[in-house]
């Protein structure tokens, strides 16, 4: 589902230089402002002083200017360019800093249910980022120990709430290619490192919510290997050859270049998703993932993606990667939160103008009524959504 990578080169490292900080709750405000006797704590600790929580307090202090910036401008695509980078950062913020805002503290043993069940502290929106974020955090702790085996298979996670499974996988999907690639193995050899450490600590159902994780990490982090290694992978693995550019489209998303309201033209990936693709089957799993990741990361905001058809939605139409990757990013997301109510809202929103309603009605609400009923008690037709799949095969439409 969710971020990994937007500065992640350089977060990398300080992930690498310096302890995780404990202590702060999310607000409500989206925010995530530290209060003083969290700030106090870390600069007795030292923790204050650590590039890493500089980088942290940086991020609070970007959200909490967004807010300013969105009251100051005018309504206009810039006021939805911001609204959408504090989005982002909201789900960035979520994901990197899942210990801060779960106040886990460094080296404590926390078991991975009870990592759980401090998210249901959260509101409902934020609970799956952040879940997210700890299949991330866990599974980094255990990569640095070496090569770990089991970490969320069948038998450990009997126990843990159905709805936190897609997302404490696909978490762990981006720790485990981090791990993977880092070694500089080559493409071939990166690419089964990869697969086996999956198979290795995935519950089998949900292996595609995994797998995906190969395109956006390296997409992001080592984009020199993009080329090799989705040619190793078209001549020898079909399958992960579309769950890895899905990633990638999702990954193109959250590039830095992408991410920055003033670095950017206006949804400028989508561009990217067809430019930087080999052949059709590249293209529609790019576009799906990049269609998934906006989608999910606007969910309570359905102008942004109105927006964003007024500008493309004709090419978009030409085919159904875009709303496949919206259908499918829908549907999980009632698996990730089932009592969360964004989707109903989603329906409910009815665009200015003629022709950004008509691609709402044929791209994205019909849509989204079919994932309303998409059927959620068979958990390896949900994780098969991290392909681009015709929407006609669903059997929905």
């Amino acid at each position: 589902m969710i971020p990994v990578a937007s500065i992640a080169k350089v977060n990398d490292c300080w992930q690498r230089r310096g302890p995780k900080t404990a202590s702060a709750d999310v607000d409500r405000n989206r925010s995530f402002p530290p209060n003083m006797s969290d700030f106090l704590r870390d600069v007795i600790s030292l923790n204050a002083f650590t590039p890493r929580y500089m980088v942290k307090t940086a991020f609070e202090l970007m959200l909490q200017s967004t807010d300013t910036f969105k009251r100051i401008l005018p309504e206009s695509s810039g006021k939805l360019a911001w609204q959408e980078f504090q989005n982002k950062l909201q789900a960035f913020y979520l994901f990197e800093y899942v210990d801060s805002v779960l106040g886990l503290s460094p080296g404590a043993p926390v078991s991975l249910a009870e990592m759980i069940g401090r998210t249901f502290k959260l509101e409902p929106f934020l609970a799956p980022w952040a879940t997210e974020g700890i299949g991330h955090y866990y599974t980094h702790l255990q990569t640095s120990a070496g090569m770990p085996r089991d970490l969320i298979g069948c038998d450990r996670t009997q126990r843990l709430p159905p709805e936190s499974m897609v997302p404490l996988h696909t978490g762990m999907g981006l720790a485990l290619a981090q791990a993977a690639a880092s070694r500089r193995l080559g493409s071939a050899a990166t690419a089964e490192l990869f697969v086996q450490l999956c198979q290795d600590n995935a519950c089998p159902e949900f292996l595609g919510a995994t797998l995906e994780a190969l395109g956006l990490v390296v997409r992001n982090l080592y984009p020199d290997l993009m080329g090799s290694v989705s040619q190793y992978l078209w001549h020898s693995n079909s399958e992960l050859f579309e769950y890895f550019w899905h990633g990638a489209g999702r990954g193109i998303y959250f590039a830095p270049i992408n991410f920055l309201p003033y670095l950017s033209r206006p949804w400028q990936g989508y561009e990217m998703c067809v430019r930087e693709t080999p052949n059709d089957v590249a293209r529609q799993n790019a576009v799906a993932g990049f269609a998934w990741a906006m989608t999910l990361v606007n969910l309570r905001h359905p102008v942004i993606l109105a927006a964003f058809l007024e500008q493309h939605g004709e090419r978009l139409a030409k085919d159904d990667a875009f709303s496949n990757g919206i259908f499918s990013a829908l549907v999980i997301w009632r698996a990730c939160a089932p009592t969360e109510t964004s989707i109903s809202d989603f329906l409910q929103y009815q665009p200015d103008g003629s022709n950004p309603h008509h691609l709402w009605e044929t791209q994205v609400r019909r849509i989204a009524e079919a994932a309303l009923h998409f059927p959620q008690n068979d958990m390896s037709r949900v994780t098969g959504l991290f392909r681009y799949r015709p929407l006609a095969q669903s059997g929905m439409f």
